[in-house]
């Protein structure tokens, strides 16, 4: 069984990590507006899968030492160190819990509404709503060898997210929130992803 999950991890892994191609952006209603990032259904079911292999070898493991102590004779077990290293996954399936529950509500991307923009980030697993108004520039950097999201707001902050999270290019997300920046008559089409789009094509391309 932690075989089988271990092999559905890492498609989903693959699956999930892919890079967009060039000028990719992948949209959806969430919420109050556009969503340009990860399906939850994505991240959590990837979640449930890394808990899943975890307590199974864990517990794999915790079966196999408590049969081989009761069915020894007194002192003469011989418990192979994997199997008590393994133990580890038990306590780090628990810790992953709250991964899997934040993984539904807040995984990473960004929506775009008339108000502002609400950033997930992988990183911090928490949502950072900011008005218009604070935003100041949006842009491209890459680090390691990865393209990501940046917005400089007035404050001096900087919000960044890479191209995994947005699961979309990030140059072109970033045309799409500098185009709603910089033209606020166009903001109520947020809230609909794929009015959205057509205006910010009809205007742009």
């Amino acid at each position: 069984m932690a075989v089988l999950l271990g092999g559905l991890m890492v498609l989903s892994a693959v699956q999930a990590t892919g890079a967009p191609r060039e000028g990719e952006v992948r949209i959806s209603l969430r919420d109050e507006g556009t969503w340009i990032g990860t399906r939850s259904r994505v991240y959590a079911v990837f979640n449930t899968l890394i808990l899943a292999n975890c307590a199974a070898l864990g517990s794999a493991s915790l079966l196999y030492i408590v049969n081989e102590l009761a069915s020894a004779e007194e002192g003469s077990a011989e418990i192979p160190r994997l199997a008590w290293v393994s133990l580890v996954f038990i306590p780090w399936s628990m810790c992953l819990v709250p991964l899997l529950v934040r993984s539904w509500k807040n995984p990473p991307g960004v929506e775009l509404t008339s108000h502002g923009v609400n950033w997930n980030t992988a990183r911090s697993w928490s949502r950072h709503s900011v008005d218009w108004a604070e935003i100041e520039t949006v842009g491209v950097t890459v680090r390691r060898q990865k393209v990501s999201l940046i917005c400089r707001l007035a404050t001096g902050a900087v919000m960044e997210i890479n191209q995994h999270g947005l699961r979309s290019d990030p140059k072109a997300v970033a045309a799409i929130v500098r185009f709603y920046l910089e033209h606020p008559e166009h903001r109520d089409a947020l809230s609909d992803p794929e009015e959205a789009l057509r205006q910010f094509q009809g205007t742009v391309l």
